[in-house]
């Protein structure tokens, strides 16, 4: 639990670009991994694996869209700041 809530600190101090990152990474990794298992487990017949993994392969999709959706709105706010930047430098 300790590991757990240290790995937190650290994540909650870096950037958000850092953050929104590794979200998307994690997340992306969860789904490929539950969304293989579940086509394993439904091919072998293990019903209740293959609908847990699906579960789980959704969610991960879910989160990935929500870290996707969050650097997006940051990365337009940059942009839209350096262009003010640059018009107020330029006089436009």
């Amino acid at each position: 639990m300790n590991i757990l809530r240290t790995i937190i600190a650290r994540v909650s101090e870096m950037p958000a670009h850092s953050a929104d990152a590794i979200g998307i990474k994690s997340s992306a990794a969860t789904t490929y991994g539950a969304s293989a298992s579940s086509i394993v487990a439904s091919v072998a017949g293990w019903n209740w694996t293959a609908i847990i993994t699906g579960v789980v392969a959704i969610v991960g999709l879910a989160v990935n869209v929500y870290f996707q959706v969050r650097r997006d709105r940051r990365e337009s706010r940059e942009s839209e700041a350096r262009i003010a930047a640059l018009k107020e430098r330029c006089d436009l």
